[in-house]
Formats: structure tokens, C-alpha cells, sequence
């Protein structure tokens, strides 16, 4: 077993998407940082590779065997040992996780670039690690609909991002509700007109497809301002708005 040491992680916790496992430049001093003593890597296949850094499912059980109580984080002038934490590789991309003592990779981190480097070195010494890739769970069709892909997102930064999953949040929350006349407010809200006369012979998925289709495309002021008047309407997401928003007010202030 190979081992890393000194190592600095910034947890994610619960995220099933790599692109928001954010890298070292878009790190926060108020994110979770820490510093692990000892770690061991695994040069592992492409595939289960990506299959540990977009999902939150059961990993490999031969794989939790090989990293079983082989990290230690640092906690003061002493370690503690971490259940099942590991650095993973595929000769391109580097992750941290650690299980959190479940059996999936539910906190995740980047490195930061001198130790990405330092691993993907590594590989050149390693002999790849060939564990079973689990069968994974598909999602159900109105479930994928209103979850961010790659598309969704390319070129924003960190807290727009954050900002466009709220929205989908609040549009996933609202196509469950199947409330035609709430479709048709928000779609009114969102085009600057009142959308009444155009949606009275569409039904409710319609309306909301539409509102759907016109919102996913890029992020701008005024998705921005359509997020501020939903956040209302779903309580949920209150924290997680101010969270983002707070900081940009401070910003503004101090000019």
C-alpha cells in the first residue's frame, strides 16, 4: 500500500456531482479544511473512478477492505484514525473521500495542485487496482430532468453554481406540486407577462417544461432575482440562499 502524508482536504459532504467537489482555487476559509496525517492511494480504472466521484452509492467491498483504518487525521498534537478514507486516481484526476464510517464515499475533496501532482506521479509506480465496479441504481425520468449536469453549469463559478442548484430545487419541488396555477404565476414572474391567456389550454407539465426550458439555459442577473422570489415559497432553501448571498452583500457595502 502507498501512502500520502500532510495531505490538506476541504470536505464535501453528500455530493453526488464532481463538478461540485470544488478545486483548491474556489476553496473558502469558513469550508470544513483539514489536514490528514496519512493516507494511502489507489490507482484505480476510469470507470469506477467516476463512479466514486458522481454518486453516493456502496463502494467496492474489497476496496473498503484495503483501506480500513489506514488514514489518520490530524486533531490538535494527536491523529485519529479514519475508518475508510483514501485518495483514488485515475492517472488524470485526483479525489480524496472518506466514508464517514458508512460504506459510500460521502465526504469528498480535491488536493491541492502540488499533491494532485504528486499522485498522478505516482501512478507511474503503481499497478492499477482492478476492483468490481458495484451495479449502480438508475434515477427516475423526472429526477434527471431537474438535476444539474455538466452542461448546466460549464463556466460558472462556485456560487452561481450553488445559486442554480437552489433554482433546481425550487423547480423540482414545483413540479411535484403539479399546481397549474402556481406554474402559470412563476411562469408569468419569470417572462415579465402575464402568461394566463397562453397556458389555459396547456396542462401543468407543459407549463412547467416550458418554465423549465427557458430557465436551464446560462445564469445571469436575473435568474438571480427569479431565485430571490421563489426562496420564499420554499423554506427549505432559505439557509443555503443566505448563505451564498450574505457574502455578496459584505462585498457590496464595502465598495
Amino acid at each position: 500500500m502507498n501512502y500520502l502524508y500532510d495531505i490538506w482536504v476541504n470536505w464535501f459532504d453528500g455530493e453526488e456531482s464532481g463538478f461540485n467537489i470544488c478545486p483548491y482555487y474556489e476553496w473558502r476559509k469558513e469550508d470544513k479544511i483539514e489536514m490528514i496525517d496519512q493516507i494511502p492511494v489507489l490507482y484505480i480504472r476510469k470507470r469506477l473512478y467516476h463512479y466514486i466521484e458522481n454518486s453516493l452509492v456502496s463502494l467496492p467491498p474489497s476496496l473498503l477492505k484495503d483501506i480500513y483504518k489506514k488514514s489518520y487525521i490530524r486533531k490538535g498534537y494527536g491523529r485519529k484514525v479514519m475508518k475508510y478514507a483514501t485518495i483514488v486516481t485515475d492517472g488524470e484526476h485526483v479525489l480524496a473521500f472518506d466514508t464517514a464510517s458508512y460504506e459510500m464515499p460521502f465526504r469528498k475533496s480535491r488536493l491541492i495542485p502540488r499533491q494532485e501532482r504528486q499522485v498522478v506521479e505516482m501512478c507511474t509506480k503503481l499497478d492499477r487496482m482492478l476492483y468490481e465496479l458495484p451495479q449502480r441504481r438508475g434515477s427516475g425520468e423526472n429526477s434527471q430532468q431537474t438535476q444539474l449536469t455538466l452542461q448546466h453549469i460549464l463556466g460558472l463559478t462556485r456560487r452561481e453554481r450553488k445559486l442554480k442548484q437552489l433554482l433546481f430545487s425550487c423547480l423540482a419541488n414545483l413540479q411535484k406540486s403539479d399546481n397549474k396555477q402556481e406554474m402559470t404565476y412563476w411562469l408569468s414572474e419569470w417572462q415579465g407577462v402575464n402568461a394566463l391567456s397562453h397556458t389555459r389550454s396547456l396542462a401543468s407539465d407543459e407549463i412547467w417544461t416550458r418554465l423549465y426550458e427557458q430557465i436551464s439555459v446560462g445564469w445571469s442577473k436575473r435568474h438571480e432575482r427569479f431565485l430571490q422570489q421563489m426562496v420564499p415559497s420554499y423554506p427549505h432553501i432559505q439557509e443555503e440562499w443566505e448563505k451564498e448571498v450574505k457574502p455578496q452583500k459584505n462585498k457590496e457595502n464595502q465598495k
